[in-house]
């Protein structure tokens, strides 16, 4: 079989008592309180997917996790094809074709045929690959290394950031310059600070003022601006002499604001608050010329994903020392809320569903505001490549779209409906 190894990882197969698999779905609930009815949950089928997902993907990628207590884990790609037997006291997500295991209690590196990997060397910091190239730091020292682990540019750097667009931004002598992906210098290093703003663009810091450059060197926005933010929809915010403007990427003034506190523009929406930092300013959002959209009304406005931003509510006669919110949930872009603002927690939507809090459980809505994914677990992560990792009970795995967790064994899942049923019957 082919293995094609991106974005995600392995998914894990888990043997603990026997070695039948069980896949399991799951259905929109009601809000449950007892652990019978939670446990239940897990075993009912799912209609339809909650959305379909933007990309496919294929069946021959190996993704997963598995971190399962007094029990071995493997690997398995997403047709139930065993592709590493179960020998592994832990097993962490493969990237770019390396995972970390656990195997006779040694913490090492292996590849997809299960061969262990020397690389990444030991006490080396390697982040994730981005444009071909990875950034590697060993005694604080920075460079990068290909998909293989070979070293392309030395560690040499005091610093250094990921690749876009060709170039990167590096760090020498105190200062910041661009480097090619040979490790030549584009621009030598003369910038107090930089970080990208877009794919063409890298603001930099001169004499305390910001302005920006292209991937050439050429300054394309004058050092003019206290700080400038990521473009977004072709604007961004750049703050002067403590007034917050938007710009073009030429530079051009195109709008002033009595507002601080200003987000990124996303779906043509930026929240925005007045000026000052009391304890009960109010958030709202503006469009690209600066007009009120969404009323200044809540506590917290985070930026648009999706088309649905994450706010939270102030309560009614709170005052200073008690929880002063009723909660968080959605609103659309033109502020008609989509879920009640009544949620304990929840993160922005990604691939179409967003993680909800309630009861001190967490699941999953759908962009519509309704509950595709019960909320019975006791902490989730985002949807990344149609997957998220969650934990239930002692135990860590993965879930598809559709809530169907991926190499839940039956021993597992007996297991884990026992413990929760002597909890609730105690």
């Amino acid at each position: 079989m082919k293995f094609l190894l991106s974005g995600g990882a392995l998914i894990a197969l888990i043997i603990g008592g026997g070695a039948a698999l069980l896949f399991l779905r799951s259905e929109e609930l009601p809000n449950h309180n007892s652990n019978a009815d939670t446990l239940a949950a897990i075993s009912q089928p799912a209609t339809q997917p909650p959305q379909e997902i933007t990309h496919e993907i294929d069946h021959d990628i190996l993704l997963g996790y598995c971190e399962m207590v007094g029990e071995k884990c493997g690997y398995m790609d997403t047709r139930g094809n065993i592709i590493l037997p179960p020998i592994y006291q832990n097993a962490r997500p493969f990237k770019d074709g390396q995972a970390r295991v656990m195997i006779n209690y040694e913490t090492l590196s292996i590849d997809a045929q299960g061969n262990k990997s020397s690389w990444p060397a030991a006490k080396t910091e390697v982040h994730d690959l981005k444009n071909g190239l990875r950034i590697v730091i060993n005694k604080g020292r920075y460079g990068y290394a290909d998909k293989a682990g070979k070293v392309i540019i030395p560690l040499s750097y005091e610093k250094a950031k990921a690749f876009d667009n060709g170039v990167a931004l590096a760090k020498t002598g105190g200062k910041w310059g661009l480097i090619d992906k040979k490790g030549k210098w584009v621009v030598s290093p003369k910038y107090d600070n930089g970080h990208n703003i877009n794919e063409s663009l890298i603001a930099v810091r001169s004499h305390g003022r910001y302005g920006a450059i292209n991937v050439q060197g050429k300054i394309i926005i004058k050092m003019k601006f206290d700080s400038i933010s990521p473009f977004h929809d072709g604007v961004a915010f750049a703050r002067k002499n403590d007034r917050v403007v938007l710009i073009t990427t030429n530079g051009e003034i195109i709008e002033k604001f009595k507002y601080r506190g200003i987000g990124s523009f996303h779906d043509g929406r930026a929240s925005i608050g007045f000026k000052g930092n009391h304890l009960f300013a109010k958030k709202g959002y503006i469009n690209r010329k600066g007009q009120v959209i969404i009323p200044l009304i809540y506590m917290r406005a985070y930026d648009f994903h999706d088309g649905r931003a994450l706010v939270m509510k102030w309560r009614k006669k709170a005052s200073v020392g008690e929880k002063g919110y009723s909660g968080v949930g959605f609103i659309d872009t033109e502020g008609t809320e989509i879920t009640p603002i009544t949620y304990e927690s929840a993160h922005s939507f990604n691939e179409g569903l967003a993680a909800v809090k309630r009861n001190k459980k967490w699941g999953f809505i759908n962009r519509d505001g309704h509950v595709v994914i019960p909320l019975i677990y006791d902490d989730v992560e985002d949807f990344n490549g149609g997957y998220s990792q969650v934990s239930f009970g002692e135990k860590i795995y993965n879930i598809d779209r559709y809530g169907q967790p991926i190499g839940f064994s039956q021993h597992t899942i007996e297991v884990e409906r026992k413990r929760l049923d002597d909890l609730y019957h105690q």
